[in-house]
C-alpha cells in the first residue's frame, strides 16, 4: 500500500506540474518605436505567452513578427497598433506615430480639395542697405469643377480686394499706400459670400502658431555669377511650414527650389543657373505657413507668407 500511495502521489505531482506547464499566461501587448524618416522599426515589449504578433500600420497595410519595420508614403500622423495573442487570449497596444517630411525634402504646397485660397504677404526689399516693406493679398474661390467664382466683397484687415475680370482678388499698392497693407498682429479677412462660398469671418492670429514666420535679410552676395554655384540664405527661417527659394532675372525667366520646414539655404547648380539671362534681378526667401479651415461644409485655405528680397546682379 506503501508503494502506491507513493506513486499515485508522483503521480498527482507530476499531473499538477503538467498542469501548471501548460497553462498559457495571458498576453499582454506594448511595443517602442523609432522613425527615420519615412521608414519607422517597431519591436514589440510585450509579455505573456504570444504565439502571434499582428501590426497594423495606420495606413491600410499590416506586418508580423515581434520586430518588424514598415516605409511610409507620406507625412502625417498614423495610428499603429500591436495585437498579441495565443490560442487562449490576446490584447492590443496602439500609438500614434508622425512622420514628418525631413529638412532638405521638398516641401508641399497643396490646396487638395480647396473651395478657396486666401494670401497674405508681406515682403521686405533691401535696397541700397535699406528695408522696404511690402504688404500685399490675393484671394480665389472655386466652383465644384474648379472653375473660379465670384465670392462678392473680399477684404483683408479692413481694405477691400479688387475683384480681377477672372473672379480672382488682389490688393496692391496705390498712390495713398505705397507699402500696401499694414499686417500686424492678426489678418482679420471677411468674404461675403456667393455662388456657394458661404459668408466667412476669419482671423489668423497668435492662436494659430504665428501670424507671419520670420525670415532674416538675405545675407548671399548680391552678385551671382552663372558660372559657379550660388547659395541663397538667410541667417534665421523661424515658425514656416515650408520655404520657397528663388531667383528671377529682368526677362521674367526665373529658378526655384521649395524646402521644407524651415530651411535657411539652397544651393543653386550652374545648371540651374544657366536658365537666366544676365543683367539685373532679384533674388527672395519666402516662408510660408498654411491653415485649412472649414465653412459650412466649404474648405478655405489661408497662407501667410514672409518674403526677404534683394536686387542681384546675374553675370
Amino acid at each position: 500500500m506503501k508503494n502506491y500511495t507513493s506513486t499515485l502521489i508522483f503521480c498527482l505531482m507530476f499531473a499538477g506540474v503538467c498542469l501548471m506547464g501548460c497553462k498559457k499566461e495571458a498576453p499582454e501587448a506594448s511595443f517602442s518605436f523609432t522613425v527615420d524618416e519615412f521608414t519607422v522599426s517597431f519591436t514589440s515589449a510585450s509579455t505573456g505567452d504570444i504565439d502571434d504578433f499582428a501590426w497594423d500600420f495606420g495606413d491600410g497595410t499590416t506586418g508580423t513578427g515581434a520586430t518588424t519595420s514598415h516605409t511610409y508614403d507620406a507625412a502625417g500622423e498614423y495610428q499603429v497598433t500591436l495585437t498579441v495573442s495565443n490560442k487562449k487570449d490576446n490584447d492590443s497596444d496602439s500609438k500614434t506615430v508622425t512622420i514628418e517630411s525631413p529638412p532638405g525634402d521638398p516641401g508641399t504646397l497643396t490646396f487638395d480639395g480647396a473651395d478657396g485660397v486666401c494670401v497674405a504677404v508681406r515682403t521686405t526689399t533691401m535696397t541700397g542697405g535699406f528695408p522696404f516693406t511690402l504688404g500685399t493679398a490675393t484671394a480665389t474661390f472655386f466652383d465644384g469643377s474648379g472653375g473660379i467664382v465670384d465670392a462678392g466683397t473680399v477684404s483683408v484687415d479692413g481694405n477691400d480686394l479688387d475683384k480681377n475680370p477672372n473672379n480672382s482678388y488682389v490688393h496692391v499698392a496705390g498712390l495713398s499706400s505705397p507699402n500696401g497693407l499694414t499686417f500686424g498682429n492678426e489678418v482679420h479677412w471677411v468674404i461675403s459670400g456667393g455662388n456657394g462660398i458661404p459668408n466667412i469671418d476669419y482671423t489668423t492670429d497668435a492662436a494659430d502658431d504665428h501670424v507671419f514666420p520670420t525670415v532674416d535679410a538675405i545675407n548671399s552676395a548680391t552678385t551671382i555669377p552663372t558660372g559657379s554655384d550660388y547659395t541663397l540664405a538667410s541667417p534665421n527661417v523661424l515658425d514656416a511650414d515650408s520655404v520657397l527659394f528663388i531667383i528671377s532675372d529682368g526677362s521674367g525667366k526665373s529658378i526655384h527650389k521649395t524646402l521644407s520646414q524651415n530651411a535657411a539655404s539652397h544651393t543653386f547648380t550652374t545648371a540651374d543657373l544657366s536658365a537666366l539671362s544676365a543683367g539685373t534681378g532679384i533674388a527672395q526667401i519666402a516662408a510660408y505657413t498654411v491653415r485649412s479651415k472649414n465653412f459650412s461644409g466649404k474648405t478655405v485655405y489661408f497662407v501667410n507668407e514672409e518674403v526677404s528680397s534683394v536686387t542681384v546682379e546675374i553675370q
